[in-house]
């Protein structure tokens, strides 16, 4: 097994600190023993070379940052790039940050097969947008509205009655122009299509 192994900048009083172990070994016979989440390393040491340290403001002004997450991850510190999805906190600001849902749709953009994945669904195609996400409902806006890869490619329909129509969703235009009303008639169908069928008064037979 390999160690990560560093000594303190004080000479007077070397301290090294194993990582994998979790273990701050002093000079002498002294043996210090602390937990591994807590193992980062001694005040202002930087670990990882990155400029940042696991520290709260004790170390002079100008020579390291504090604020670091994980002190061995020289990709990990304050104003780092965030890689998504990864199941790891690269800027330190929370491991929201890794698996994001900037619309609150409740849908983040990672997959279930994914270390950063948070809910179990499936990756929101449109993190701006809650009205786009897998499952919901396409419009035709030139938007994939239920991420199935595809926008507004689909059939349309419009009119009611005898102005029923069919037409397509092409890149945010619906084709479909519903039919021209005509008077009513007692034929069972909604003539002038205003959703109603056969229901006005009629009349027959002349004089008395």
């Amino acid at each position: 097994m390999s160690h990560h192994m560093s000594r303190s900048a004080d000479s007077r009083f070397p301290v090294f600190w194993i990582r994998a172990l979790g273990l701050a070994i002093a000079a002498g016979s002294i043996l210090l023993i602390v937990p591994a989440a807590m193992a980062q390393g001694p005040p202002c040491l930087d670990q990882d070379g990155d400029g940042y340290v696991v520290c709260d403001g004790v170390c002079d002004p100008g020579e390291l940052s504090c604020g670091d997450c994980d002190d061995f991850d020289n990709a990990v510190h304050p104003g780092a790039t965030e890689v998504l999805c990864d199941g790891v906190n690269q800027n330190c600001l929370g491991m929201t940050e890794d698996h994001p849902d900037n619309d609150g749709d409740g849908y983040d953009v990672c997959s279930p097969d994914q270390a950063g994945d948070s809910d179990g669904l499936p990756a929101d195609c449109a993190d701006s947008d809650p009205a786009a996400h897998p499952g919901a409902t396409e419009q035709c806006d030139n938007i994939d509205n239920d991420c199935d890869g595809t926008v507004d490619s689909f059939t349309t329909t419009c009119g009611v009655g005898a102005c029923a129509a069919t037409g397509t969703c092409t890149n945010g235009v619906d084709s479909c122009q519903p039919g021209t009303p005509s008077e009513e008639i007692c034929d069972n169908v909604d003539n002038d299509c205003d959703g109603t069928v056969d229901s006005f008064t009629t009349t027959c037979g002349v004089g008395a």
